[in-house]
């Protein structure tokens, strides 16, 4: 359903992001916010997200394309992460405890999940 999400008209948050190769960075493809947020990349949980490994730098509202996210560790082949869209508090510093993840129209959380391929 996640990748649904990220194409559903009249939406105003979304997040797509395309199976990319192992390393210490993400590319977003595409993020469209209505307010300004952050792409958070998680971990895999037994199919859900887990723990923060990479943070966006803050994002302005609206739509933001090849978003860069460095992750805390290299990522592994084959392994799940999650995009997610977080809010900000308005400090411009992201916090867990404060800027809450992103819900759609339908109050499911906004993120994608993706596969790390093999690294060339």
């Amino acid at each position: 359903t996640t990748e649904e999400t990220a194409t559903v008209p009249g939406e105003k948050n979304l997040v797509a992001v395309s199976d990319y190769t192992a390393g210490k960075t993400i590319t977003v493809v595409s993020v469209l916010l209505e307010k300004p947020g952050y792409v958070m990349i998680h971990e895999d949980d037994k199919g859900e997200p887990g723990k923060i490994i990479g943070t966006s730098k803050l994002l302005p509202a609206g739509e933001s394309t090849n978003v860069v996210v460095t992750l805390t560790r290299t990522s592994k082949e084959a392994e799940v992460l999650y995009a997610m869209l977080h809010t900000d508090d308005g400090d411009g510093k992201f916090s867990a405890t404060t800027d809450n993840p992103i819900t759609d129209s339908q109050g499911e959380t906004v993120m994608m999940n993706f596969t790390v391929e093999a690294a060339e």
